[in-house]
């Protein structure tokens, strides 16, 4: 036989792959691991659990159960004939002391109480003393109600019924100082 020889430079088995290569590898072999663990403690079972049967009755076994529902009684008050709803009242708050916040905070009284407040923002001046409420004419009803409700945290100052009709709103309160 004849001696064949090699005289070229023998590169190992793994300089044949580049880096990238082996970390592609790597990377698979792992995900691979992953998945085969995951789907092996998702299927297995737990040793000493009893696999739970239900039993279904025939149809002409089972007998029809009757229960008898009460009525629900309806306690939601309902509003007397011509009694004010808070709701139904929208009103503007505006800041008359011009210290920062004061109208959004009793915008939010008035919002907790019930009432629709519709806009806050500044008074033409800030010089009022105490709280001024104006209703329009055609709503004078609701300013008692409004004043019961803001003499609870507010000092009431004057209050008239001389909002004009047009304004968008039912009720204008005016926070002073």
């Amino acid at each position: 036989m004849d001696d064949v020889s090699y005289s070229g430079e023998k590169k190992s088995f793994f300089r044949r792959f580049s880096k990238r290569s082996a970390l592609i590898i790597l990377i698979l072999i792992i995900v691979l691991g992953l998945v085969g663990g995951v789907a092996y403690f998702a299927t297995r079972e737990t040793p000493g659990e009893e696999p739970k049967t239900i039993e279904i009755p025939d149809e002409e076994t089972m007998e029809p159960e009757i229960t008898e529902v009460p009525e629900e009684e309806d306690t939601t008050p309902t509003p007397a004939e011509g009694e004010i709803q808070r709701e139904d009242i929208s009103v503007s708050v505006q800041n008359g002391s011009g210290e920062e916040g004061v109208a959004g905070s009793a915008a939010d009284t008035l919002r907790e109480l019930g009432y629709d407040v519709v806009s806050t923002g500044n008074a033409d001046n800030f010089e009022y003393e105490n709280v001024t409420i104006q209703v329009k004419a055609s709503q004078e009803d609701i300013l008692p109600l409004l004043e019961e409700d803001l003499s609870e945290s507010y000092t009431i100052g004057e209050t008239s019924t001389d909002l004009p009709e047009d304004e968008s709103f039912d009720a204008l309160v005016i926070i002073g100082a």
